[in-house]
């Protein structure tokens, strides 16, 4: 099945502190890494967002107008990417890329690390539908399941709730959907599901998993993000400091070589009394302090970390982890202060 991929990388992350998700690391891979292998035999990957990334036949990079006009707006930009390649294509003495044009497009958000399983799971229903229907239609289909057939395959989770951002669609019925939207205003600001509710769609269940998505820092610390990998650049090695070994020379481990000499700088040593290992808490003070920078304010971010390590402290000898429960508390607190006091979130430049 030819097909072409739209993946979608340019939302403002804002529950992550507007760090992009595109860029979190899982597993030594970004998040769009992932992505991008879940798709291996796309026809042509449209990537919309500010990513730089090597441009090839294959691989285009696009953004939506205005800049965060969402979903919708993103979809309709990575189809007129593929529109305007194809039309660059078509003029060259030989096509770019050999074979048949995609009849169908794979629409995809950057933001799910397990979302390959799913797209095996749609493609073979795809894959299906094109041969229950030997001739491709060309209007998409608005009447029902008795007439020409499905615009398309969507994934759907256990509770019935349709996965938009995670679904396999006819081109030329997605395309028209577009239009129509355009025609109706201007398309940022639409929903997906706006978008698409004039679409006959097939639902095809997918394992949760797959379209579990990183909205938050509790989100990508359930999922396993390395959290100070996706947060900031690797460490320059002609900046670090000369006793640090050349293995250790990247941002996790330099953290969390400082987190465990800091614990014995302050606490002091003692082998008949070891300190619990603190390191084993980072990502889960760093998801802390993202959550209160952005549900509060920023500055909130160092203070509350340390009000709650205060807590654990003052637990250490009652609570058998006060580490964990202190953090767990003051992040739920977070979120349920700011909903009483009805404060909006810090904005995010």
């Amino acid at each position: 099945m030819n097909f072409d991929a739209i993946v979608l990388a340019g939302g403002r992350s804002s529950r992550l502190g507007g760090v992009p998700k595109s860029g979190l690391m899982l597993g030594g891979q970004t998040l769009l890494q992932r992505t991008f292998e879940a798709v291996p035999d796309a026809r042509r990957c449209v990537v919309v967002g500010d990513v730089e990334l090597p441009l090839s036949p294959r691989l285009l990079v696009t953004r939506e107008h205005p800049a965060f006009g969402g979903p919708a707006a993103a979809i309709a930009a990575g189809l007129d990417a593929l529109d305007a390649v194809e039309r660059v294509d078509a003029l060259g003495s030989a096509r770019v890329l050999a074979g048949a044009d995609a009849a169908f497009v794979l629409v995809l958000a950057c933001d799910m690390p397990a979302i390959a399983e799913a797209v095996d799971v749609l493609r073979a229903s795809a894959a299906e539908l094109m041969r229950s229907e030997p001739a491709q239609q060309s209007e998409p289909n608005t009447a029902g399941p008795d007439t020409a057939g499905p615009d398309g395959v969507v994934a759907i989770d256990s509770s019935g709730r349709r996965q938009v951002l995670a679904g396999v669609y006819r081109r030329a019925a997605l395309a028209r959907a577009v239009v129509h939207a355009r025609v109706d205003g201007p398309i940022d600001g639409l929903s997906v599901r706006g978008l698409l509710e004039a679409l006959y769609l097939t639902e095809v269940p997918v394992p949760d998993s797959s379209t579990r998505d990183i909205d938050t820092w509790a989100d990508a610390t359930a999922a396993g993000i390395d959290h100070i990998a996706s947060r900031t650049p690797g460490v320059d090695p002609m900046s670090t400091p000369a006793g640090v070994p050349v293995a250790e020379r990247d941002q996790a481990a330099l953290v969390r070589r400082w987190v465990a000499d800091l614990t014995l700088e302050l606490l002091g040593g003692d082998p008949e009394s070891p300190h619990p290992d603190l390191t084993q808490h980072i990502d889960a003070i760093l998801a802390l302090a993202g959550t209160a920078a952005h549900a509060v304010v920023r500055p909130a971010a160092p203070l509350t970390t340390f009000v709650a390590g205060y807590a654990a402290g003052l637990a250490a000898q009652s609570a058998a982890d006060p580490v964990t429960q202190y953090v767990a508390a003051a992040e739920d607190f977070a979120t349920r202060w700011v909903d009483s006091t009805q404060i909006p979130p810090e904005p995010q430049p």
